[in-house]
């Protein structure tokens, strides 16, 4: 039957942008904390060397699949056509094209798992090339152990997209702590007994711990009383929303292709440096990602929804007041972490990861990559909220040929660096130098589609933050350079001593992370005022 959708209140475009950044922005964290517990335990447990670069050349098969099928394409060209069609109170017709989404997601996913149980050997050594004889056995049967993640976790993505547009972020965001949660327990459970293989095993249980965690809120709770959830096994080519979700799906499934396929090439220059370097890339791009999902990415989902809404609306001017502001609250924190993180990258690899088997080199390695990735952390966020800004005037299209550019600009970035005495530092600059490129081409582009139109974002408008945050990043970090040693030198609490985690480091970090965003925060409201009071009229 159908149904009405309550209408939302009128509320300002700054709560409608920072209530839903928050609520985001905590169960991201939440599920990045559990993630980082789990690369904490492999750490531990496996190091940075021969095991775990095996390991992560096996599972890049899986992980190029799922990023395809996975929730990008679910969320953003699947789900939206549902959740239009049920806010028109067109319910089964809504559910209808759910059911034929799931069905052709699931015959896909069946089909490449197969293919991939064939073409593995030969992929394993295009993904690299690099390993010996008795390397590429064991990277195959560890890649044949994990496969089946690639069907577990893209279903996941699909009830997990449900979950989301369906007003249940609570379960959404917490869900992939199961993930981690069952990674920890397969390696706890069989390390002994099977090695480097029990992180495969655990990402199985973790996939299955995830979909089995989210299933109950999709079929017997909000969602099933209030929107009539029901999924059958049914499949209508004719349907229109099909055809265009194919249509914008084919898109962002070019754009994953090119995006993974950087990140083969990586592990595949990576293979001929020195033992480790596939890990340590594998691990600094880990820590990068959280700071970018709490913030960035938590950002560019809140602002989705009101950059479509307005550019529905034809409110042009709207959607370029929206697309400022997420690019100015973007400078406003990438900025100032970017310097925290190059700065403070070997104490906090050593803080997050140098226990058990990883020791001082893995650290030191890792520390290198993970400063390099911070190089591009701006244009990551960038390039999330920018994306998103494209999809919202449905033009996929854009982002994917920027990205088939920028990827290829990684590719020869990466040989090239790659050669230099950076090493594996110079695969990971070449990555922050690429989403830099793809970040301001996305926006002098987006911003060309306003001028179109009657508007557009001014050059004072985006150079005015850019500068303020600047310059109180660098203001920051040149206390946070004096800072951090003068307390490595006076805080020593022997008492507190752990071989699990080092409390005296964990203080010294927390501290210098607080006085350093009180120095940024004081000296970005300075500039503020004295830009408000002596240089109006410039």
């Amino acid at each position: 039957m159908d149904m009405q959708i309550p209408q939302s209140r009128n509320i300002s475009t700054h709560a409608k942008i920072l209530s839903p950044f928050i609520k985001l922005m905590g169960t991201t964290m939440l599920s990045r904390i559990f993630g980082f517990l789990r690369e904490i335990v492999i750490a531990a447990f496996f190091g940075a060397g021969k095991g775990t670069d095996i390991f992560f050349v096996a599972f890049t098969i899986p992980t190029l699949f799922r990023r395809i099928l996975g929730e990008e394409m679910v969320e953003r060209a699947a789900m939206p056509l549902v959740k239009a069609r049920i806010s028109k109170g067109k319910v089964k017709e809504g559910w209808k094209l759910a059911s034929t989404q799931f069905m052709i997601l699931f015959i896909l996913l069946i089909i490449i798992l197969t293919l991939l149980y064939i073409f593995a050997p030969y992929l394993i050594k295009i993904i690299s090339p690099g390993l010996s004889y008795h390397d590429h056995i064991l990277a195959l049967k560890t890649s044949y152990i994990v496969l089946p993640f690639m069907v577990i976790i893209g279903i996941s993505s699909f009830f997990g997209a449900i979950l989301l547009f369906f007003e249940k972020p609570i379960p959404y965001g917490t869900a992939p702590v199961m993930l981690s949660l069952g990674v920890i327990s397969g390696i706890i459970l069989f390390h002994s007994k099977i090695g480097i293989y029990a992180i495969a095993i655990g990402f199985i249980l973790g996939g299955a711990a995830q979909l089995f965690f989210q299933l109950p809120f999709v079929f017997f709770g909000h969602i099933k009383k209030k929107y009539k959830f029901y999924l059958k096994l049914n499949l209508s080519f004719n349907d229109k929303d099909i055809k265009k979700s194919g249509k914008e799906g084919g898109w962002i499934l070019l754009n994953s292709i090119f995006t993974k396929s950087v990140e083969v090439v990586d592990r595949i220059v990576a293979s001929f440096l020195a033992t480790g370097s596939i890990s340590s890339l594998w691990y600094g791009q880990r820590l990068i990602q959280l700071p970018s999902a709490i913030f960035g990415l938590s950002l560019s989902r809140a602002i989705f929804p009101l950059l479509t809404e307005n550019f529905a609306k034809d409110d042009i001017y709207g959607f370029k007041k929206v697309l400022l502001r997420g690019i100015k609250y973007n400078f406003f924190l990438m900025l100032p972490l970017t310097v925290m993180i190059i700065l403070l990258s070997e104490p906090i690899c050593k803080l997050v990861f140098e226990r058990g088997v990883f020791n001082m080199k893995n650290t030191y390695m890792t520390s290198i990559a993970l400063s390099f990735y911070a190089v591009g952390l701006i244009g990551i966020s960038g390039t999330n909220l920018l994306s998103r800004a494209y999809s919202s005037i449905i033009k996929n299209k854009i982002v994917m040929i920027i990205t088939a550019i920028g990827s290829f600009l990684n590719i020869i970035l990466n040989i090239t660096l790659a050669k230099t005495a950076l090493r594996h530092g110079g695969i990971a600059l070449a990555s922050s130098i690429s989403f830099i490129f793809i970040a301001i081409s996305l926006l002098i582009l987006i911003n060309k589609e306003m001028k179109q139109k009657g508007e557009f974002i001014k050059r004072n408008e985006l150079f005015s933050p850019f500068i303020k945050s600047g310059i109180a990043s660098c203001v920051m970090g040149m206390f946070i350079w004096l800072l951090f040693p003068f307390l490595d030198n006076i805080i020593k609490f022997s008492f507190l001593k752990n071989r699990i985690i080092d409390i005296d480091l964990l203080i010294i970090l927390l501290l210098t992370f607080l006085l350093g965003a009180f120095i940024y925060l004081t000296f970005y409201m300075g500039i503020n005022l004295f830009a408000k009071k002596f240089l109006k009229n410039i």
